[in-house]
């Protein structure tokens, strides 16, 4: 009779053992898949951001050869052209736009 419910105890505890590490393999299942989302997503995102800025020096320096090719360098055309960089330059050092 000891040995049926020792053997009854067991199978009991092993289930009940079975079903907690279960339970806690899928939360840990769903916490690696949101990181791993997460993760994605932000790398999506800064080679977007990435691509944007390609684009936009891409097209500042094409808006530059236009201008200079209509109205020829004479020096007055590079500064008005840089002057985005160095606000932003100017900014992330501290200063206040000019």
């Amino acid at each position: 009779m000891r040995l049926r419910l020792g053997l009854v105890a067991g199978f009991a505890a092993g289930v009940y053992i079975a079903t907690v590490a279960q339970q806690r393999s899928k939360q840990l299942n769903q916490q690696l898949n949101q990181k791993i989302n997460r993760t994605a997503r932000r790398t999506a995102i800064d080679t977007a951001t990435e691509k944007a800025k390609a684009v936009v020096d891409l097209g500042m320096e094409r808006a530059k050869d236009v201008v200079t090719s209509k109205l020829g360098d004479k020096g007055l055309i590079r500064p008005v052209v840089q002057a985005p960089s160095r606000l932003a330059a100017n900014q992330r050092n501290g200063g206040a736009p000019t």
